[in-house]
């Protein structure tokens, strides 16, 4: 559990968070040995969605 205090809740800062994240996912994919990018049920979800929705396939 953390606790993140900033200076002032403005745009600025909230990208620095939002940034601050990002590096966290890609450093944590690295330690795993994942792909912090990889998506690999998108397509197959896409497929099911279209199915699901009447879509040709």
């Amino acid at each position: 559990h953390a606790t993140i205090s900033m200076p002032t809740l403005d745009a600025y800062h909230l990208g620095q968070l939002f940034e601050f994240f990002l590096i966290e996912v890609v450093l944590l994919g690295k330690l795993y040995r994942i792909d912090p990018y990889g998506q690999p049920a998108v397509e197959v979800g896409k497929k099911i969605t279209k199915k699901l929705l009447g879509g040709e396939e």
